[in-house]
């Protein structure tokens, strides 16, 4: 497992603009603020820009005080943090969009107010940092600890509704089981269900077919599974469906191994590179040697995005 230091690789020929944290960047960060927030009772929250709230006004974050962390989970590209138990109980559920920065400070920790900067030109505080004018929500525990969220381009969402409602909260109903570790025979039968005129790509990036999944890991996917992105995703063979179900697995692994993929915006709550850029078969790598038979990647645009493929090995 690599150490995430965050080394960063220098030279990408293609940035997609559009990124967003996918699965693994999200779960990487679940994983490392799970043992901070589990256990800590909320004393207040702060929110400093009421139009990342979506679905409640901003006074009814107060319903979070008093309430002790019972956990994060996660459901595709979302967090869903816990807070209470029984019927009092409610999720905070974070959406990153595409610059959003958790960072947790703990009690008497000094802030280093050190940035580094990133490709896309904005700064990542280099651990706990003092709240800036990007940083738009503030939990704050009654050990003195504080959950910070920080967004300069202010695309993230936040959410709020007892537990047992949140799967019914538009943006989570729509979405499909989440990707990781989803059974093979599961996905053999949603594809049967979305699979139709639309590309194999087209499908992966559906949320509604499965959650978590964005265009680093569905290039990476197709071409673990050798499969061209761009190919009509009815014309796929039950067998090579079955090699897209694990190969969708080992792409998400394979990112959750290595941390995360930094390109643009995408940290850990320490400020740390996440280091999958390092172990990328296709994506950014347009006009490179493939890495398995030396053949040039194609790149183009595929369901709307920035697609690359080996014309070989994916043919």
């Amino acid at each position: 497992m690599a150490t995430c230091l965050g080394k960063g690789r220098k030279g990408a020929d293609h940035v997609d603009f559009g990124w967003m944290p996918e699965l693994p960047e999200v779960e990487t960060i679940r994983r490392r603020l799970l043992p901070d927030l589990e256990g800590r009772v909320v004393r207040r929250v702060l929110l400093s820009l009421p139009r990342l709230l979506e679905g409640c006004a901003p006074d009814e974050l107060a319903r979070l005080e008093g309430l002790r962390c019972a956990g994060i989970e996660r459901h595709g590209k979302y967090l869903l943090a816990r807070f209470g138990e029984g019927s009092p109980a409610h999720a905070l559920v974070i959406h990153l969009g595409m610059s959003g920065q958790l960072t947790w400070k703990g009690a008497g920790e000094p802030v280093v107010d050190r940035f580094r900067r990133l490709p896309s030109g904005l700064a990542a505080p280099l651990g706990a940092h003092s709240v800036d004018r990007h940083t738009h929500l503030r939990i704050v525990f009654q050990d003195g600890g504080e959950l910070l969220f920080r967004d300069p381009r202010t695309f993230g969402r936040l959410l709020l509704a007892p537990v047992d409602a949140v799967a019914e909260l538009p943006r989570l109903a729509r979405l499909g089981p989440d990707a990781l570790g989803i059974a093979e025979s599961v996905f053999r039968s949603r594809w049967k269900e979305f699979r139709g005129a639309r590309s194999v790509k087209a499908i992966l990036l559906d949320q509604g077919f499965l959650a978590g999944i964005g265009n680093i890991y569905a290039d990476e996917a197709c071409h673990e599974a050798l499969i061209r992105p761009g190919v009509r995703s009815s014309t796929l063979t039950a067998a090579r469906v079955g090699k897209l179900a694990c190969a969708v697995q080992a792409a998400l692994l394979r990112g959750l191994d290595n941390c995360g993929t930094t390109f643009r915006d995408f940290v850990h709550p320490d400020g740390s590179h996440g280091e999958n850029q390092e172990d990328l078969r296709v994506y950014a790598r347009g006009g490179k040697p493939c890495l398995s038979c030396g053949t040039t990647l194609r790149k183009g645009v595929v369901a709307g995005r920035g697609t690359v493929w080996c014309p070989r090995c994916q043919a």
